[in-house]
This record gives C-alpha cells, structure tokens and sequence, in this order.
C-alpha cells in the first residue's frame, strides 16, 4: 500500500512538473489598425506620406514564464510630390518572438515589401520586390538575408 501511495505521489508530481512547461491556450489572435497622412516642405516642394498599418498580433505565456508571440500584417503607403504620386509600396510582414521573464531569446522576421516609384531621370515607374529574412538568439545576429528584383 505504501509504494502504491509513492508511486502515485510521483504520478502526480511528474504531471504537474510536465504541465508547468507546457505552453498555454493562446489568445486569439487581436487586430489592429492605424494609419496616418502627414506633409512637410522639402526643397520648395509640398510632400505628403500616408501609412496604414493592419494586421493581427497573437501572445501565448506560459507558467514556465516563457512568452511567445507572433505578428502578421501588412503596411502601406504613398508618397505625393505637389499632389503627383511619385512613390507607393506594400509590405507584408510576418514576426515571431520568444522571450523569457521579459529577456529575449528568439525573434525572426519575415518580410516581403514590393515599392512603385517614378525615376526622377527617365520619368518611368520602377517597382521592385524585396525579401528580407533575420533572425537572431538572445540579441545576436544569427542569420541574415535579403533579396531584390527590379524590373
């Protein structure tokens, strides 16, 4: 009867260590969105930059203290010269973090930005796709890369 009784303590005991790891239920996922258009002079010219930023944003903390966190979402703007588009763009972006008790020991973002833009030259519209890749563990670099078409 004694060992039925340890064995039963130990049970319990490596069950509540084993669920303290584990992570818990995640949040579902909260939007968010904002956007502004501000101007300024520059060079005796009238610019205007709008932005919008949307996307979602998911946290899990877990007993262990370890807070995981993931970002989706998407940014936009246009830049106006004198009221004449002269540059617009779109990124998507997905970031994802792991930190413990507040220190960070993971992050990796993902990037894909795609920007229209007059050349000042030629007067043609350019675009360009850019894919960016970082990553990095407990605050160093550990892997960073970038790509770029454009047309």
């Amino acid at each position: 009867m004694r060992t039925r009784i340890t064995m039963l303590a130990c049970v319990v005991f490596l069950l509540g260590v084993l669920g303290a790891g584990r992570p818990a239920a995640a949040a579902p996922p909260q939007p968010y969105h904002n956007g502004h258009c501000f101007e300024y002079v520059f060079d005796f010219a009238l610019h205007e930059y709008c932005y919008e930023f949307q996307g979602t944003v998911q946290t899990t903390k877990a007993a262990s203290g370890v807070t995981t966190y993931f970002t989706r979402g998407t940014v936009s703007w246009t830049l106006t010269i004198n009221g004449e588009l002269v540059e617009s763009g779109v990124e998507e972006y997905t970031d994802m973090g792991v930190s413990r008790d507040g220190d960070p020991l993971l992050t990796r973002e993902l990037s894909r930005k795609s920007v229209s833009y007059v050349d000042p030259v030629t007067g043609d519209v350019v675009t360009c796709r850019y894919d960016y890749l970082f990553i990095d563990t407990k605050m160093q670099l550990r892997h960073a890369g970038s790509r770029a078409e454009c047309n």
